[in-house]
């Protein structure tokens, strides 16, 4: 469920630019919830996790910092 809803906040943003702040809080929570996931898998589901989590932040960085200008 994880995947989807990252998946679904990440979509959103590439089409508007923008998250709400529901989306961000969404964003925010998988974050964490994914390094729990990560630390218990190997091989491809780790790398597609990281690569989720890797997303996630690059996102959320891009909210922060345009929400603080």
């Amino acid at each position: 469920m994880i995947d989807a809803d990252v998946s679904g906040c990440i979509s959103t943003f590439l089409r508007r630019g923008a998250l709400d702040d529901k989306r961000v809080e969404i964003l925010h929570f998988s974050r964490k919830r994914l390094n729990q996931v990560i630390a218990g898998l190997d091989g491809h589901p780790r790398f597609y996790f990281r690569r989720l989590k890797l997303v996630t932040s690059a996102v959320l960085d891009y909210v922060d910092d345009y929400t603080s200008q």
